[in-house]
């Protein structure tokens, strides 16, 4: 795609509308797109390709079609996504994950591919816009869509004129779910350990055989926000008309137990055994000024004294 039709391109002519009503237990052939960028010359980062590599690997284990696309440069982006939007047309879940780099320009919202460069003058139309793919999702109004974005990394980009670190509230379209890895116009941590903080959260939460995506979402966010010392609060937009629940199946009475457990250990906090090895852990991490902290750390952090 050429840099003078970017905000001019159009929904596929072959993309049929004829999708069935999404089911409220998320049930349906299911198809994801995912795109990991960490590759910058200007601002490489650490974990993007992991973070995809994660993420594909739990979306498979529930029954996701998976398309990819690694490092990639703005007509990469655009043909991975009117190739997903192309194939996919049987599909009534439709899941876009990225990771990578991000920006605001003007009030609207772009990704960044890897051969952006900050010094061109014509970087706006060698970006993806956002609102291309919300608009071609938007097309499709019986389909269930969820975008999630790990993006907002801050970078160099964010001291343009126009430009903001994180991204603007974006108005979700019918029965779609979006996530971002923290809130309008602030930026997300891409962490250092193999995953950023945000796709710890989503590691830990969001594939729970059963959970609603809105309460998976809710666990994320305090997960996140722990993690990052209140520095990072992830956000959401969501039109959802359904009670949705990405990883189907039933809970079995083990698990059960499991979670009536741990509410009776919430609400009785005598009763809580707290690894003093991993208190110690946290300490030692924040004593050296390192903010991230594993799944098992966020956990504890709170009921460290």
């Amino acid at each position: 795609m050429g840099k003078d039709d970017a905000g001019a391109k159009k929904m596929p002519q072959n993309v049929s509308a004829a999708i069935k009503s999404p089911h409220s237990d998320g049930a349906g052939q299911r198809s994801a797109l995912l795109i990991g960028n960490q590759s910058y010359s200007w601002g490489p980062l650490e974990t993007p390709q992991q973070d995809v590599s994660a993420i594909e690997e739990r979306l498979r284990s529930i029954g996701f079609n998976i398309h990819k696309s690694n490092n990639s440069t703005q007509t990469e982006i655009y043909e991975a996504v009117d190739a997903f939007l192309r194939t996919q047309v049987n599909s009534e879940i439709l899941l876009f994950f990225y990771a990578g780099h991000s920006i605001q320009l003007n009030g609207r919202n772009y990704l960044i591919p890897v051969d952006a460069r900050i010094d061109d003058p014509d970087l706006l139309s060698k970006l993806f816009d956002l609102g291309y793919l919300l608009e071609s999702l938007a097309s499709e109004k019986n389909r269930t869509s969820i975008i999630i974005l790990d993006a907002c990394r801050s970078n160099p980009f964010s001291a343009l004129p126009h430009a903001s670190a994180g991204l603007s509230e974006l108005i979700a379209p019918h029965n779609t779910f979006i996530a971002f890895s923290t809130a309008p116009g602030k930026t997300a941590e891409d962490g250092d350990s193999k995953h950023s903080p945000y796709t710890l959260g989503l590691l830990k939460y969001l594939f729970q055989p059963g959970v609603g995506i809105e309460e998976a979402f809710r666990s994320i966010r305090r997960y996140v926000r722990i993690a990052t010392e209140n520095r990072q609060i992830p956000w959401e937009n969501t039109s959802l008309e359904y009670d949705f629940v990405l990883a189907t199946g039933n809970v079995d009475a083990s698990e059960r137990r499991v979670k009536q457990n741990r509410s009776a250990s919430i609400a009785s906090p005598a009763k809580i055994v707290i690894d003093r090895s991993v208190c110690k852990k946290i300490f030692t991490k924040f004593s050296l000024g390192i903010i991230a902290l594993s799944i098992e750390e966020a956990d504890a952090a709170p009921l460290c004294k």
